[in-house]
């Protein structure tokens, strides 16, 4: 099973954290970066989730994603400088943004690396992400914990970018704090039944309802609280321009989306 982006782009903001405090973080973090009037580009933007507080920092926002209903989302929320590109072959000029963001991305792309050298080389400053450590309770990792029991695969083309700053070391990371999360039974089960997630990609109907049935056994009651803590990745370009080619990660289990 692939996964169909633009259908996902009707229900992506409802199954995603939208959290104030979340967003908030991420507005700070990047203004310690990106001041009033200066470019950055969020690469694999979607919906604009974390585009739009940042396009209200002063920031002069542009994003870029592969799918059309996406990014027509994002621009129903008043977002411009938008374009769907391919983000191994940004169609930008070198230098051309203060700072790209890369987050929740590479994980999907089988060209990570190529995804990573472009937001090298049209970044000046800084290639930014965000790392979420989530506490007991978090859905995500408790469903895949449970596909883990299984032996049922978790498709993979890349790393996730909290994993490539093992190996590509950053300049500094900024702490942003911890806020706790609450979210309704009946919506977790809703985004795990419309199979929202990249790692439920593969998974049969059946296998699917088998670990939908799992987790609920697990956390009753109507509504699951967790701790989120936030913290900002910063790699400088040149320096993780040549990293980047030397970082090696076995995905023996990996499929391409």
């Amino acid at each position: 099973m692939k996964i169909d982006y633009d259908s996902l782009a009707e229900v992506f903001d409802g199954t995603r954290s939208q959290s104030k405090e979340l967003l908030e973080a991420v507005t700070l973090g990047i203004s310690t970066i990106v001041s009033g009037g200066e470019r950055i580009l969020d690469i694999g933007c979607g919906t604009g989730r974390f585009l739009l507080p940042i396009s209200r920092t002063g920031a002069i926002s542009f994003g870029i994603d592969i799918s059309p209903k996406m990014l027509q989302k994002a621009r129903g929320k008043g977002l411009e400088n938008l374009a769907r590109a391919d983000a191994a072959a940004l169609p930008f000029a070198d230098g051309s943004f203060k700072a790209s963001l890369v987050t929740n991305v590479l994980h999907l792309v089988p060209e990570w690396k190529g995804l990573m050298s472009e937001a090298c080389r049209v970044s000046s400053r800084a290639v930014l992400s965000f790392k979420i450590d989530r506490g007991d309770g978090d859905p995500i990792a408790a469903f895949k914990s449970i596909m883990d029991r299984m032996g049922i695969a978790q498709p993979r083309a890349g790393p996730l970018e909290s994993e490539l700053m093992e190996q590509c070391k950053p300049e500094f990371v900024i702490e942003l704090g911890g806020y706790m999360e609450r979210m309704a039974m009946h919506d977790i089960l809703s985004a795990f039944e419309m199979r929202t997630y990249t790692f439920q990609s593969e998974l049969t109907d059946e296998q699917n309802r088998a670990c939908m049935e799992e987790y609920a056994s697990m956390f009753k009651g109507e509504e699951v609280s967790f701790a989120n803590n936030v913290a900002m990745i910063v790699w400088h370009p040149m320096r993780l321009r040549k990293e980047i080619e030397r970082a090696t990660f076995d995905y023996p289990q990996a499929r391409t989306f």
